[in-house]
């Protein structure tokens, strides 16, 4: 009643105030008049002033110049905020799968939850809908479906599993975070609410975005969609190759498996080379909760970029068949890697070694002995003037080689120069050395006093009187799967000792560093074993120590039949692995290297000179070869680096000196290839395709890892909303959703008019005063 007659709620008159269409000195002069008029008319300024008259029409004169006024009540609103409230709905592919405990896709469920809440949102927000897959997509209606991708198509009745062909390829991108800093870019967003299963983008430095995200002070309250304990559900998580590898090599291809709901089930992984196939390994799910990696070793036979394919046969109750396959490429080598072997004396080990490669194309072996002072002996050199001096004095002739054997030499033999260039050829090249034992080797060569020291993965302690001891290697534990050693090896179940026969140590040598592997060892009756093939990583290469003196025994001892290849197969491996991850002056990198059409990925480069120092100074382009053949050009600018610390005190980014990049995103699927060149070279680097050697590759498929962890990611959807100082729900426990709202969003006063003039309660009044005036002359005929 009172809001009839007043036109306005009673609990909204706290603070109101009574505004006129009139200014203020006008209103007063009307009110003067009209009071004046009525007491005039009422006999006031005569001898016989009646009183009720003169209060009934000194009432109707102040009523009607409210009304002429057009008087309005000001009214403060209950709350408003800053800019508008967002919701944000997940539209990926992920949301087509069905949550178990609704029966209906995700999508739908965010759907529903919206229909549901829209109503007391739009009651006292600006609300703007939204959606996302791989980019951001504003809808201009709220009866639009904002899931517009998978809520029309996963219905109710629809199939609970998934498979790629069922999903809409333009909506395979799940992107959160980036989602919400474009939603809050828009710079009228107060408040954002996100509908989303969680999945995101691989590539994506979450922690950095969430310090954007944290910064722009707009609160995210998050709705989680889907299961978080996704079952039954056997999925790859995922699959890694090495970033370049030599032709003819053994790779390891590393699979990680999860399963859920299949314990005791076994399941059958296939990997196949350019559609080849090329291995097979089952696993058996031995719990409820099953995660696993394993490795499967296939042989590469061609080099340039392979195509490397690993599927599942899941059980038939698998949920999401989506997940059960995933491709990459896998770099194979087309140029032959450079090995400098160094002896300061003649040993059969260089004929044997030299021997165990001939017949190895992707392993060039140039092979230095010194013979007498000044006077060296080469071999396998590629140019007359290539190591006519001895051993190099320069970054630039050392530099040439990625992996370097050093033999039976004395650390005099090497100047303090080049003993501090050996060590830059590892911290800073990234090249490997490997150290192999003799009577001029190790302490017995004084190289414990050196330079060269720290980098070796053992403690060497001085010789105290001649060590020789004939023993058979043994692989350890590590060694039994390294990728040097596996295979070889054969004995108790304890030991794995090598078949092949004892060789002769003269170097004792027992203790490792911390951070150090031993792959064999021998047993000479010490009170530790010897230490016979170790390893560790110093600055960005590799450093190896072989103390053993004839490796060559292992192809000519009268016990090893002579179509063993075991000498020959092992040295192979040893210079392979060393010079696998040792990095051209020129190198690529994308990441991620695995993507969805549409997705941005980043291109990078690091460009080095001949010494190795950061190249800054040229323009550095990219030639991208696209599935279907075409070319494409595209030039990279100077990447730049923020530390935490920098990010915390404000400062700019710095250049990150030789390191190039530029975002990229593709369509057609398929593997992608690109190269890296200077701006004056590209046309070079051009005609030597397939050369690999400053290549990346880029493996576009329909839903890039959209479902590799298809479960509901509530622990990265409780960060957002931590970070932002927003709340975390699942969608079946919405709660007071506009409440949440209002407390987190920044409140501003904001006020409403409501007109007065024309209440009924001014017309009734009006009404009433001229009736009882009437009746009162009436009553009073003598009246004025």
């Amino acid at each position: 009643m009172f809001e009839f007659l007043f036109n306005v709620k009673s609990h909204d008159l706290l603070g109101a105030q009574l505004q006129f269409a009139w200014p203020l000195w006008a209103l007063l002069v009307a009110l003067l008049g009209a009071v004046c008029a009525a007491l005039w008319c009422s006999g006031y300024f005569s001898t016989r002033p009646h009183i009720r008259l003169m209060l009934l029409r000194t009432g109707i004169a102040l009523i009607v110049v409210l009304i002429a006024a057009k008087a309005q009540l000001l009214l403060p609103r209950p709350s408003s905020t800053v800019g508008a409230v967002a919701v944000l709905v997940d539209d990926s592919a992920s949301m087509s799968i069905e949550d178990s405990a609704r029966g209906m896709s995700r999508a739908r469920a965010a759907r529903a939850v919206i229909d549901a809440n829209a109503g007391a949102l739009q009651a006292r927000f600006d609300v703007r809908y939204m959606r996302f897959d791989g980019r951001l997509h504003e809808q201009r209606e709220t009866d639009r479906s904002v899931a517009k991708g998978q809520a029309t198509g996963a219905a109710s009745g629809a199939p609970a599993q998934t498979s790629a062909a069922s999903v809409n390829a333009q909506h395979a991108v799940s992107d959160p975070l980036n989602a919400l800093l474009d939603a809050v870019a828009l710079g009228d967003v107060s408040a954002v609410v996100l509908l989303s299963d969680g999945g995101q983008v691989s590539g994506v430095d979450e922690g950095e975005l969430l310090d954007r995200l944290r910064a722009s002070a707009v609160a995210v309250h998050v709705l989680g969609v889907g299961d978080p304990q996704l079952g039954p559900d056997v999925n790859l998580q995922s699959v890694s190759v090495p970033p370049r590898v030599l032709n003819e090599d053994e790779v390891d291809v590393r699979v990680e498996i999860s399963a859920s709901g299949f314990a005791g089930q076994s399941v059958k992984l296939t990997i196949r080379d350019n559609g080849t196939l090329a291995a097979e390994h089952s696993v058996t799910v031995d719990a409820a909760q099953f995660r696993r990696s394993v490795t499967i070793p296939i042989q590469v036979h061609e080099s340039g970029f392979r195509h490397i394919e690993v599927s599942l046969q899941a059980p038939p109750a698998d949920r999401v068949a989506a997940n059960n396959s995933i491709s990459t490429l896998l770099n194979v080598r087309s140029q032959a890697v450079k090995v400098l072997h160094f002896e300061a004396e003649p040993r059969f080990e260089v004929k044997f070694v030299r021997r165990a490669l001939a017949n190895d194309s992707a392993v060039s072996l140039s092979s230095l002995v010194r013979t007498g002072d000044n006077r060296y002996l080469r071999l396998g050199i590629s140019a007359k003037d290539e190591l006519a001096d001895g051993f190099p004095v320069t970054e630039k002739e050392l530099f040439r080689y990625q992996v370097l054997v050093i033999g039976s030499v004395n650390v005099a033999t090497f100047t303090q120069l080049q003993l501090d260039l050996l060590q830059r050829f590892v911290s800073v090249r990234g090249g490997s050395v490997l150290f192999l034992g003799g009577s001029n080797s190790f302490a017995e060569g004084d190289w414990q006093a050196s330079t060269i020291a720290p980098m070796l993965p053992v403690v060497l302690e001085p010789a105290s009187e001649p060590f020789k001891v004939a023993v058979r290697a043994m692989a350890t534990a590590a060694g039994r799967v390294h990728a040097v050693t596996k295979g070889l090896f054969d004995g108790g179940a304890k030991t794995q000792a090598i078949t092949l026969p004892e060789l002769a140590m003269v170097n004792d040598i027992r203790r490792i560093k911390r951070g150090a592997s031993v792959l064999l060892q021998g047993d000479d009756g010490g009170a530790a074993p010897l230490v016979m093939l170790a390893w560790q990583r110093f600055g960005a290469g590799r450093v190896a120590v072989m103390p053993v003196r004839d490796t060559w025994r292992w192809r000519m001892h009268a016990d090893v039949p002579v179509q063993d290849q075991s000498h020959e197969l092992f040295w192979r491996r040893l210079l392979r692995w060393l010079a696998r991850d040792v990095p051209s002056q020129t190198s690529a990198r994308v990441t991620p290297n695995r993507a969805a059409p549409g997705q941005v990925v980043r291109l990078h480069a690091t460009l080095r000179d001949e010494q190795w120092q950061a190249r800054n100074d040229t323009p550095v382009m990219v030639r991208i070869t696209t599935p279907i053949g075409d070319i494409i050009e595209r030039s990279l600018s100077s990447d730049t680096v923020r530390s935490g610390r920098d990010r915390e005190l404000g400062d700019a980014a710095r250049p990150a000196l030789g390191v190039y990049s530029a975002p990229y995103s593709a369509d057609d699927l398929g593997p992608y290839e690109v190269h890296v060149a200077d701006g004056l070279n590209l046309k070079q680097v051009a005609s030597q395709l397939p050369a690999t050697d400053t290549a990346a590759g880029l493996m576009i498929s329909a839903l890039g890892e959209e479902f590799v962890a298809p479960a509901l990611h509530q622990e990265r959807l409780r960060r957002i909303a931590s970070a932002t100082g927003g709340s975390y729900r699942h969608v079946s426990q919405v709660g007071d959703l506009t409440q949440r709202i209002a407390r987190s969003v920044h409140v501003v006063p904001s006020w409403y008019r409501v007109d007065l003039w024309n209440a009924p309660i001014l017309l009734l009044s009006l009404l009433l005063l001229a009736c009882s005036e009437w009746w009162l002359r009436r009553q009073h005929r003598q009246l004025p």
